[in-house]
């Protein structure tokens, strides 16, 4: 047969695995190669197509195949559709404010800055860098100076003190211009 086989995990009820079975998978049939293979009713397939993408078959029935490539044919019904129990990906809801929103299975990287009050401007600065500075130190020191920025509000070295701090934010360019223009609305 000129169909290359998928390269699967047998996992076995007992918890046992076979590993590096040569397999071709179809939606709703499965046909092994090896004659040896200890296949039972309800054995799981599992093919990792990618690290986020894993397939899960679960085995219905099975058969015996006298001739071909193939020594058996089983039956298989998808028991996970195109998931991985290794990798989840985030689910994001906010219930506040004007632009309520929902992300399913997306990482949320936008940023929104709207006609609230300052304070939230502010909170929107420390959001910000709780979801993106990953070093601790870093994170608290840039978190202390949205503080200092916001002791200052209103007066005169306002606009020295947010200078400042993007300077500090120049290993984060990711993040510098939704930090620019959140200070320059601040600032107006």
């Amino acid at each position: 047969m000129g169909i290359l086989p998928h390269t699967i995990t047998l996992k076995k009820s007992n918890g046992k695995e076979v590993p590096n079975v040569k397999a071709f998978i179809q939606s709703k049939t499965a046909f092994f190669s090896d004659k040896d293979l200890p296949i039972e009713v309800g054995d799981i397939i599992e093919h990792i197509r990618s690290p986020e993408l894993i397939d899960e078959y679960e085995i219905l029935d099975f058969s015996n195949l006298p001739i071909g490539p193939y020594s058996y044919q089983a039956d298989i019904k998808r028991k996970s559709p195109h998931s991985s129990d290794k990798t989840e990906k985030p689910s994001t809801v906010y219930n506040f404010g004007n632009q309520s929103r929902v992300n399913i299975n997306s990482e949320d990287n936008s940023i929104n800055i709207l006609n609230n009050p300052d304070f939230q401007k502010f909170e929107g600065l420390r959001k910000i860098i709780t979801d993106n500075i990953h070093d601790e130190n870093e994170k608290e020191m840039l978190i202390e100076n949205v503080n200092e920025l916001q002791e200052c509000y209103g007066e005169s070295s306002f606009k020295e003190k947010c200078s400042q701090f993007i300077d500090k934010l120049e290993r984060h360019p990711v993040i510098i211009g939704v930090v620019s223009k959140l200070l320059i609305n601040l600032g107006n």
